[in-house]
């Protein structure tokens, strides 16, 4: 059955994550010869990709990545770590262009059909030249950047450094002269160290259970934790490393993920971060970068795909977010702009969908959603218009959706959130009635009608508390009767008629209770029973 119930929804800026499968994997691989690899690189495989990677685990030279069936997915280059080059996707088709990492040159996307959906050019990270984005060859939006050739080169870069492999520093065995040697001690059984009489005193050890493998080591002075400090995985390879000043973490500090790639660089101060930090994804590109003030985030903030194309820009102010926000697609679509004012969302916000097109635009206060709000499809057609007041719908409203194939307006009162009193609905274009419909504390309550856009009734019946009661009837658009029915609280009751577009019945019977009850019987379009 047709009904003219709009849809009341949140404004909250939706979460738009999303991220492109990850480029660079170090794994339990095992040799193929499937490659090309460059002098100095051998080639390396997993379940699903090939790839060559330097002694130091770097990945450089040809990358493929295939499906169970075998089939190319994706194919593409490496340099010491970095995309470089032309890569190429075939699910969907796509084309992207890197140097150093960096998004670069020609950049298409095309949709199952096999038409063009996405055309974006790059400059070394930097969005450049006409961006378009379209739907069935007709092109929905365009945007217009820079120049391409006024973006500079950016100096040459290399992926972070790995983790060191093997260093373990103290074996545990020895101790300075005047200290002596504490083994399994009650409250660090896997732990050793040197100790002057009660006081740890010279080198720190801590080991895996299992395995034995070296875990953690330092230094001690007078008891307290100083010097170089490092942790291990079982593998042999460092998590993390840096200095402690009076047992608190000081100066420069790194963590490297088990895949021996940075993970995190920054500075602490007093245990707790305090100045630039930055984040990596594992095949070296940047996931983030801020600066910190007393472990509060302090300042320009930004993040990154995998690919390296801009995810989120946010300033903070000591741990508030404050100021201008932007947030991308990982195809380099804008996705979100606004203002942040104490940590609260304030101003004009804007969000977009994926292909481009406006999906929301209005204004927060403290917070909230205030004043009129509109709302868009992925086909720019209209969604909904209507005002907030304190973060909630409220005062006269319109929603847009398909009715019987047909896009319809309807109109009405929404109270703090609910809607209110009678709903009528128009077709759009045409402005032609398409229904009616009373609500009651956001319930449909009584008689309820829709209309085709011919004018002939669509369905007519009434509503307890939100749900059919009553004898519903349905109309084909020529006017023949589809459906006459009744419901108990939306469940089908009672007799029950199905006809053709041509007049004969096609299926008649009783329902009790939503069940079919008796014997049912049905006919062919000719008439002629089944």
């Amino acid at each position: 059955m047709e009904s003219t119930e709009p849809t009341v929804r949140t404004y909250e800026l939706r979460e738009l994550r999303a991220g492109l499968a990850l480029l660079f994997l170090v794994a339990c691989a095992d040799e193929t010869s499937g490659l090309d690899c460059p002098v100095g690189a051998a080639a390396f495989r997993n379940a699903d990709e090939s790839w060559c990677k330097l002694s130091d685990g770097v990945a450089h030279g040809p990358y493929e990545k295939r499906d169970a069936a075998q089939n190319l997915l994706v194919v593409g280059a490496f340099d010491h770590g970095l995309a470089d080059g032309v890569w190429h996707r075939f699910a969907p088709r796509a084309d992207e262009g890197y140097a150093q990492g960096r998004p670069h040159g020609h950049w298409t996307v095309f949709d199952p059909q096999g038409s063009l959906s996405s055309d974006h050019f790059w400059a070394y990270g930097e969005p450049c030249g006409t961006w378009r984005e379209l739907s069935a060859d007709i092109e929905m939006s365009r945007h217009e950047y820079g120049d391409c050739d006024g973006v500079a080169m950016p100096p040459p870069t290399r992926a972070p450094p790995l983790a060191a492999q093997g260093d373990f520093g103290w074996d545990g065995e020895s101790c300075p002269s005047g200290t002596t040697l504490v083994t399994d001690p009650d409250d660090d059984p896997r732990a050793r160290f040197c100790a002057s009489g009660d006081v740890k005193q010279g080198p720190f050890g801590r080991w895996h259970v299992g395995d034995g493998t070296k875990a953690a080591g330092g230094e001690f002075s007078d008891g307290v934790a100083s010097g170089l400090w490092r942790e291990w995985y079982p593998s042999g390879s460092v998590r993390e490393e840096g200095s402690r000043i009076a047992g608190a973490r000081s100066g420069p500090w790194r963590t490297w993920n088990s895949d021996r790639s940075l993970e995190s660089e920054g500075l602490f101060a007093a245990d707790l971060r305090d100045g630039r930090w930055t984040t990596y994804w594992p095949h070296g590109t940047k996931r983030s970068e801020g600066e910190y003030r007393a472990d509060s985030k302090n300042g320009p903030w930004r993040t990154w795909w995998q690919t390296g194309i801009p995810n989120e820009s946010q300033t903070w102010r000591v741990g508030v977010r404050e100021g201008s926000f932007e947030r991308n697609y990982p195809s380099g679509v804008r996705a979100a702009r606004g203002e942040y004012t104490a940590d609260q969302r304030t101003g004009a916000w804007t969000t977009w969908h994926d292909n481009g097109i406006e999906s929301s635009s209005g204004d927060y206060v403290a917070g909230l959603p205030q004043g009129r709000w509109e709302t868009w499809d992925r086909d720019a057609l209209r969604d909904s218009d209507g005002p907030f007041v304190d973060g909630l719908a409220h005062g006269i409203w319109s929603f847009w959706r398909w009715q019987s194939g047909e896009r319809v307006q309807a109109t009405g009162l929404v109270s703090f959130g609910e809607l209110q009193g009678p709903w009528s609905a128009k077709h759009d274009p045409g402005g032609e009635p398409a229904g009616d419909v009373t609500y009651v504390n956001g319930l449909r309550e009584g008689p309820a009608t829709t209309i085709w856009k011919n004018g002939r009734t669509s369905s007519e019946g009434s509503y307890l508390a939100g749900e059919p009661h009553g004898r519903w009837k349905f109309q084909y658009a020529s006017g023949q009767l589809f459906l006459d029915c009744g419901f108990v609280r939306g469940r089908l009751h009672g007799a029950y008629s199905e006809y053709w577009e041509n007049g004969q019945l096609k299926a008649q019977g009783t329902y009790s209770n939503g069940a079919m009850s008796g014997e049912f019987m049905y006919w062919t379009e000719s008439g002629e029973p089944k």
